[in-house]
């Protein structure tokens, strides 16, 4: 159990390593979240290989399978997890028949 997770850890940081912008615009604040995500998802992979990191409980695998799958759908961009869909206004003023 503790190798599978060990290995989603590993794909989160190794998607997210390889992300590439094909020159898009950089934004450095989503640049230093996937910096830090990455180092957190390979540091996690590296104890549970070594033993050191308990058995994950279910909230861990859920967040973690997560995160995997939405990186590998938003092709690895941190940005694209935080879009923002955007809503058509409603008319909420009712016009009075005259």
């Amino acid at each position: 159990m503790t190798l599978l997770y060990a290995l989603v850890c590993a794909g989160i940081a190794l998607r997210l390593a390889t992300f590439d912008r094909q020159g898009g615009a950089y934004h450095p604040g989503f640049a230093l979240l996937a910096y830090l995500l990455a180092v957190a998802a390979g540091w996690s992979s590296l104890l549970a290989l070594f033993g050191l990191l308990p058995v994950p409980r279910l909230s861990q695998w859920v967040l973690a399978c997560w995160l995997l799958v939405a990186l590998l759908r938003s092709r690895g961009s941190v940005r694209h997890l935080w879009r923002r869909q955007q809503r058509p206004l409603k008319h909420t003023d009712k016009q009075e028949a005259t």
